[in-house]
């Protein structure tokens, strides 16, 4: 809060009231009124009763219209999305190809920082989503994968460094990071961890202005258009309007929609219908859901991702904490490819119960947000009556009488710069989401069970009515009833329109545009006789864009579907208007809500093809090779280029067996495989006063070579081992068979928890070292220049210390490496 900002009296009396836990119980307070209102609104407040129910009718006719256009739009974007080839239309808009350096922001100068949280989730569900990202052809140029694991899951190290090993040749980047239990303030689930992430990814990064921060879940599985896509409409935008970037795809359930039951299918569908409405063009307000890219600026702005409990429906809120921040000038443009979701599951063995139950609990995770509409008001009346207090204003400038004295108070050049129709429209979007559902449940049923209506009213309510009032039943509540009822009706026909375009949209996005993108290069040119597709214009001479692989699970719905639309009343009453209750009722004493992770359905192709080792706190997977139990710790080393790995530390979960845990941070450049081959092996040995590691790297060629690394640890318990290094080295390779490899081991005592994030200083090595003179003088002379441009420099020590620190903050630097003048710990012969 801005404690320097000039305040009126007004705007005084504002921020020194309790406004957030006031405004939290607003949902459920006034959920008490409307039982009230049912209960003696139709006798004693019958005009009061009368305009409440017509306004929430009017509401959710407004909705289902605007959710069947934006069912009708999103038919018509994804069919031209696909055939949109975005790097030409980039060249058409720029006049630039797209490695053009002379370009404003290049095409491939965009880098994707795609956030995977994941929590106890299975390594067949991470694979399908690294092999469908690593099958993009912006993978190894622009991807950069953060895997965003829990400390609060065992393990998390070790099924990280897996999938790290496994795709460390799939992408421009894989790390991880993992993110701590019990910080002061923290709530768990995904806007924790995703927050996390994002502000260790934000801190490595060397490109915050043209970086792209994407979340998503771990199960969700995009098209490579969606990241061509942002990557033009972020690349084209206005250097100054980048930062202001939001871009938000649809959501579509297409892979095992048919394993679930029909409530479960089409409450998801319902979901991703109501994401649609929010799409249309002409809506000033697109909320995005589940997965949403960013500018990395614009998180960083906004001091990244709430992580109380305010944050919990973590898309929602930051579209909110993003548009308060820039008084609702963020753009946030639809993209029309996209994210395949998979339908939530029951534990195994539970039946039908256990699948609906669980999705009941995901319905209620989802209402949760409504935590949000407080959130909302409170951001707007001090948005409105004290700007700049409650959090950072982007796109202002602050007026001050003297701007260089920093005791004068600063105040804002305009009391507001909201615009008070999008305000309207938000808190309408925000009241479809969490409000109307249950209070329209909740009218209509007691109206039809206390308010004798109609020419034979049931016993309940004759009595009912007899009981609290003398007098006949007001013309206003009867005329009211009957119009809510020719409402409902006229609902029916917007249902029928939305059912209709989202079984087209569904069929196209889900299998029809894929096995056109999968004929590749035979796929037929559209021509004058097929250059309409669903009804829409494509033009002439277009084919599907390469999409990439696609997810392994898949629906593929007929006509007979149409059938599930039927239920809907039940659909709505179970995963709308029941959880909407419960959760506003509980948000009157707490704003907790336990996260429970969801199942998830099992592949044919991937479960026994990635198993989690079996040891626990012991990395011995890497390079793609699995140390079966008892073996010595031994991996082939693949040609790697992992330029960007820095190797964190922290012990904030506890591990099986103390063991010495070794980590090798390897950067090698191309390995002709036809004549060359280099294995690595470590011993361990661990006692109570010391411990050591060697590492014998052996590099096969004609003659062989050896190069002996050993590390000598502090064996004292005392966290003072280092990692120091004066050599640096570059991404180039000069020809497929120049093979270098710089070999780093880190060692330390009592099995700590590693994670990746960028790059480790290559080891020092000696001009003697046997591995150089395989390579060449060139090689030598090279480390020679580098030996004696780093000779004065201080040395760069790896500290445990610096996150071994047990009150590790949001705030605290995620980096171990420290700056000290000590002699280096680390022999090389």
């Amino acid at each position: 809060m801005n404690s320097r900002l000039a305040l009126n009296p007004l705007a005084q009396l504002a921020v020194s009231l309790p406004l957030r836990p006031m405004l939290q119980r607003l949902p459920g307070v006034w959920l008490v009124f409307v039982v009230l209102l049912g209960l003696v609104g139709p006798a004693h407040f019958p005009f009061a009763f009368a305009a409440y129910a017509l306004l929430l009718h009017v509401l959710s006719l407004n909705a289902a219209a605007r959710v069947a256009f934006g069912a009708f739009c999103a038919l018509r974007g994804a069919t031209r999305h696909s055939f949109e080839d975005w790097p030409a239309r980039f060249q058409a808009a720029t006049g630039f190809a797209r490695g053009d350096l002379r370009a404003d922001l290049p095409f491939d100068d965009v880098a994707h920082v795609i956030i995977i949280p994941g929590y106890k989730e299975n390594m067949d569900t991470w694979c399908e989503t690294l092999d469908i990202l690593a099958s993009h052809s912006l993978a190894l140029s622009q991807y950069k994968i953060c895997l965003a694991m829990e400390a609060a899951e065992k393990d998390c190290e070790t099924k990280a460094m897996a999938l790290v090993s496994r795709y460390i040749d799939s992408f421009l980047q894989i790390v991880y990071t993992i993110h701590p239990r019990g910080i002061d303030g923290e709530t768990a689930g995904k806007h924790s961890n995703v927050s996390w992430a994002a502000r260790q990814m934000t801190r490595k990064s060397k490109s915050v202005k043209t970086d792209l921060i994407t979340v998503m879940d771990c199960d969700t599985a995009f098209a490579e258009d969606y990241f061509t896509a942002i990557t033009y409409h972020f690349a084209v935008a206005d250097k100054d309007s980048r930062i202001l970037q939001l871009f938000a795809p649809g959501t579509v359930f297409d892979r095992n929609a048919d394993e679930v039951p029909v409530f479960v299918r089409l409450s998801d569908m319902l979901w991703s219908a109501g994401v649609m409405g929010n799409y249309v063009p002409f809506s000033p307000i697109t909320i995005p859901c589940s997965a949403y890219s960013l500018s990395m600026e614009l998180a960083q702005a906004v001091n990244f991702w709430d992580v109380g409990p305010e944050g919990m429906g973590e898309d929602m809120h930051m579209f909110l904490k993003c548009f308060f921040a820039t008084e609702g000038r963020i753009k946030v443009t639809p993209i029309y490819s996209p994210a395949s979701c998979l339908n939530i599951v029951g534990a195994p063995g539970s039946g039908m119960y256990g699948y609906m139950m669980a999705r009941y609990g995901q319905a209620k995770r989802h209402m949760w947000g409504g935590i949000d509409d407080g959130y909302a008001l409170r951001k707007a009346l001090l948005g409105i009556v004290a700007p700049g207090y409650d959090n950072v204003i982007i796109g202002r400038k602050q007026r001050t009488s003297d701007a260089k004295n920093k005791n004068t108070p600063a105040a804002v050049d305009e009391d507001m710069q909201f615009d008070l129709y999008k305000l309207m429209i938000l808190f309408h979007r925000l009241a479809e989401a969490h409000i109307v559902g249950g209070h329209m449940f909740i009218l209509i049923i007691m109206t039809g069970l206390l308010v004798p209506l109609g020419p034979n009213p049931s016993d309940l309510s004759i009595s009912y009515w007899q009981a609290i009032t003398d007098e006949a039943v007001h013309p206003i509540v009867i005329l009211a009833c009957n119009i809510c009822g020719y409402i409902r009706i006229t609902s029916l026909l917007t249902v029928i329109a939305c059912a209709y375009y989202y079984e087209q949209y569904q069929r196209w996005v889900g299998n029809t545009r894929w096995k056109l993108s999968k004929m590749g290069d035979s796929q037929p040119l559209t021509t004058e006789q097929s250059q309409y597709v669903n009804g829409i214009h494509i033009g002439v001479g277009k084919r599907v864009q390469h999409l990439g692989r696609r997810a392994e699970l898949e629906t593929v719905r007929t006509r007979w579907n149409y059938l599930d639309w039927f239920a809907i009343p039940i659909t709505g009453l179970f995963y709308q208007a029941l959880p909407q209750i419960q959760t506003q009722i509980m948000q009157l004493w707490t704003d907790r809500l336990d996260y429970v992770v969801a199942a998830r359905p099992t592949l044919k192709n991937h479960p026994a093809s990635h198993p989690v080792p079996e040891e626990p706190g012991i990395v011995h997977v890497f390079g793609g090779h699995e140390r079966m139990p008892g073996e010595p710790l031994s991996v082939a080393i693949p040609p790697l280029d992992m330029d960007d790995v820095e190797t964190l530390v922290s012990t904030r979960v506890e591990h099986g067996p103390d063991e010495i845990l070794v980590l090798q941070g390897l950067k090698a450049h191309r390995l002709d495989k036809s004549n060359s081959n280099m294995h690595l092996s470590s011993t361990t040995t661990t006692s109570a006063t010391a411990a050591s590691t060697t590492t014998t790297i052996t590099s096969t060629t004609t003659p062989p070579q050896q190069l002996q690394v050993p590390l000598h640890l502090n064996g004292n318990g005392n966290n003072n081992n280092k990692y120091t290094s004066h050599h640096s080295h570059t991404n180039s390779f000069s020809s497929s068979t120049d093979f270098v490899s710089d070999a780093s081991t880190l060692s330390f005592p009592t099995s700590p928890r590693m994670g990746f994030v960028q790059q480790p200083p290559a080891p020092f090595v000696s001009q003697g070292s046997p591995m150089l003179k395989s390579y060449g003088q060139h090689h030598l002379a090279h480390h020679q220049q580098q030996q004696s441009q780093h000779q004065h420099q201080p040395d760069r020590n790896f500290s445990q210390n610096t996150y071994f620190d047990s009150t590790a903050s949001k705030d605290d630097e995620f980096t171990a490496w420290d700056d000290h003048e000590e002699d280096s710990d680390v022999v090389i012969s």
